[in-house]
């Protein structure tokens, strides 16, 4: 055996002359492995000039001096390249990256087993960079806690600037949340890594949330804001779902102090079955879960609410300003009173008492009527009829929200006018009356005969 196993140091031979060249070349080799230090392992040429002692690892398509010599570590001295061919297991100091290289019989790598404080940069299992200087590929990271609590920071250098943790698929962020541009903490989400979009912002002063992407700070504890445009004439910024309810299932929303029932106000969705015009919405309040109940089939009832009155106190206007109306007979109530002008009550006298059937669904087609034409009666004081809309002055539309889900809703026609849709029975009273005091006025005159105004 004539060198080394090892590092191949060549041995002096006992018949060898000069005896010195082989203990200098020795020396020489040494000199390079021992504490091996390299200037760069990312040039595939010699350097232009080159210092004595300097060492390389060649990298690839090696050319020049240094052609076919990839891998190798490439040592200048005396004034040439002197190639050592590594083998397995030998490690570097490499200049250039700050790191060191191990060799693993066919490349050379960044050597993942050291450790200590004061590292430019750190990789397990994979390569650290200038950029991600700590870096980690495994199935898990573990981090606990060394006798009670641990915390993890994530510290900036001014607000404008981001301390952040990001999520991806494919290198390609897909989340990311912390303090990005400023100290309130966001959630964004991006579906390509481009274009992201914010879903919920914490305001650091104040602690209120906004949900959403829209602009702007919440102004309340919870603030909902969707910065989208409207589509189909739908905005969906906030939906609650109870996708586990069963028939006769209450799905329920409360707004108030406390939990309990005579603290808050319930919004109430009774379900009886999916599509079921049976289906209903009511508020609650007091301890009272149905005061409004709102039914599919459009009926609005009133469970809760008892009256006195003989007569309705409340009139509905079904038209397109849904007031509700007062009916009241308090004098607080008018202006400009004076007595009825009995030309108008005898101008009723002109109306046709009628006898009629139902056209009504829910009317027994067997049953009649008595009543009046309320056209005819309004085209003899409109004042005794109540005016709305028919049910020719409506149509019916589709529309597509951004979920693609189609509605459909009962709108107003362009153009629509109120037409008489009901005789206000009750108004012919005042002029019965003041009919019944002409009436009385004339058959005392008549009582009174030749003999009026006499002794």
């Amino acid at each position: 055996m004539e060198t080394s196993p090892r590092l191949q140091l060549p041995y002096i031979m006992p018949s060898q002359a000069q005896k010195h060249v082989t203990h200098n070349e020795a020396l020489r080799l040494l000199d390079c492995l021992v504490q091996p230090v390299v200037q760069s392992n990312a040039l595939g040429s010699p350097p232009a000039a080159p210092v004595e002692g300097d060492a390389y690892v060649v990298g690839d398509a090696a050319s020049g001096d240094w052609n076919g010599h990839e891998r190798e570590i490439a040592v200048f001295q005396d004034g040439a390249w002197v190639f050592i061919a590594p083998r397995a297991g030998w490690a570097v100091s490499n200049l250039d990256g700050e790191n060191r290289l191990v060799f693993d019989g066919s490349d050379w790598a960044a050597d993942r087993s050291t450790g200590g404080s004061g590292l430019a940069w750190f990789g397990i299992n994979t390569e650290a960079d200038a950029t991600n200087r700590l870096a980690v590929a495994a199935d898990a990271t573990l981090l606990s806690h060394d006798g009670t609590d641990h915390r993890v920071k994530i510290n900036k250098a001014a607000e404008a600037d981001t301390a952040s943790l990001m999520f991806q698929t494919g290198w390609s962020g897909r989340a990311e949340f912390g303090l990005a541009g400023d100290d309130d903490w966001r959630l964004k989400v991006s579906a390509d890594g481009i274009v992201w979009k914010q879903a919920l912002k914490v305001d650091t002063g104040s602690g209120f949330v906004l949900l959403g992407d829209g602009t702007g700070s919440a102004n309340a504890p919870l603030h909902v804001k969707d910065g989208r445009a409207v589509s189909g004439g739908y905005g969906k910024p906030f939906k609650v779902h109870a996708t586990g309810a069963a028939a006769n299932d209450t799905v329920q929303f409360g707004v108030g102090v406390s939990e309990t029932n005579y603290n808050q106000a319930e919004f109430n969705f009774k379900y009886q079955g999916a599509g079921d015009v049976a289906n209903s919405f009511s508020i609650g309040l007091y301890g009272l879960p149905q005061i409004i109940r709102v039914r599919g089939t459009g009926a609005v009832e009133f469970p809760s609410v008892a009256t006195t009155a003989a007569s309705p106190n409340a009139v509905l206007d079904s038209g397109a300003s849904n007031g509700l109306l007062r009916s009241t007979s308090s004098e607080s109530y008018k202006r400009d009173i004076e007595p009825l002008d009995t030309a108008r009550a005898r101008a009723l006298l002109e109306t046709t008492p009628i006898w009629y059937r139902s056209k009504a669904p829910a009317d027994d087609p067997d049953w009649s009527w008595y009543g009046f034409s309320a056209e005819q009666v309004a085209a003899i004081d409109p004042r005794m009829v109540h005016w709305g809309y028919g049910d020719d002055a409506y149509e019916t539309i589709e529309i597509t929200d951004a979920d693609g889900a189609v509605h459909r809703e009962r709108r107003l026609r362009d153009g629509a006018e109120k037409s008489p849709q009901g005789v206000a029975y009750d108004r012919f009273v005042v002029h019965l009356l003041c009919l019944v005091k002409d009436c009385r006025e004339r058959i005392e005159e008549l009582e009174m005969g030749p003999n009026r105004g006499s002794q």
